[in-house]
């Protein structure tokens, strides 16, 4: 099964999607080992790793299921390689999580947003051609809009930690993700456009820390057209044509 974000790579190449998740995987790795040893975050040893090791878990686990329900290889199976390959898109959403919200000491939270963000990335896509889907929100902005709609949590919550390096990783990397944005330059433009059109709005009527929730507007409104451009362009199935068999002209004696 190919990737669909092959489609945001010259050539569709698969090395350099690897090349590019490997990349910014390593960066958030030495990041986030910087912060905790020099920088000062204020999270626990065991916050990364285990929204990591959760991640981990729910990917694996929703790729298999994904797999014997379409009747195909996962794409974690076959060699080393794809096992290995398949982690980036786990570890990169799992660090992020554990950035963007601070539960005080507890894990639970942790485990909570990391897991909503892998299963967003299965459970809500729309399509994009030739039979391919992709995910509509960023997984690490979408954990945080189900956290707070299923326990009721104040959005300003999890929001706060944008006063530190929280806010370079959403600005660098949830707004501009290749995977869950415009392939064509002019719609990367009016998507940015959308996102920060709706910032300004949401600043003006005092709605604080809106950036998450503007993006996350922006990519469903995204997402809901994806959905009906390929119902607009679904053709009808053919109906069978019915042949209507005429009936042998019976001769009347006398005619």
């Amino acid at each position: 099964m190919a990737y669909a974000t092959l489609n945001f790579y010259p050539n569709k190449d698969p090395k350099m999607r690897f090349f590019a998740l490997w990349y910014f995987c390593t960066l958030l790795i030495l990041w986030t080992i910087l912060g905790d040893t020099v920088l000062g975050f204020e999270q626990s040893y065991a916050q990364p790793i285990v929204a990591v090791l959760t991640a981990c878990v729910v990917a694996f686990l929703l790729e298999w299921l994904d797999a014997k329900v379409n009747n195909r290889t996962p794409r974690f199976a076959g060699s080393w390689r794809n096992a290995v390959n398949f982690l980036p898109p786990c570890i990169i959403p799992g660090l992020a999580c554990a950035m963007l919200i601070y539960p005080n000491e507890r894990l639970s939270p942790i485990v909570f947003a990391a897991a909503m963000s892998l299963a967003s990335k299965v459970l809500i896509r729309a399509p994009i051609g030739n039979g391919q889907t992709q995910h509509v929100f960023n997984p690490s902005n979408a954990q945080a809009l189900i956290r707070s709609m299923i326990f009721h949590t104040p959005l300003a919550v999890p929001f706060l930690p944008m006063t530190s390096a929280g806010f370079i990783l959403f600005a660098l990397y949830m707004i501009p993700d290749p995977a869950t944005t415009p392939i064509k330059p002019l719609r990367q433009v009016l998507f940015g456009l959308s996102v920060a059109t709706l910032y300004a709005l949401l600043f003006v009527a005092h709605v604080v820390y809106g950036l998450f929730l503007a993006l996350a507007l922006t990519s469903a409104t995204r997402g809901i057209s994806l959905w009906v451009n390929a119902q607009l362009k679904r053709k009808p199935a053919p109906q069978p044509v019915m042949r209507v068999r005429e009936r042998p002209q019976v001769a009347i004696a006398g005619d």
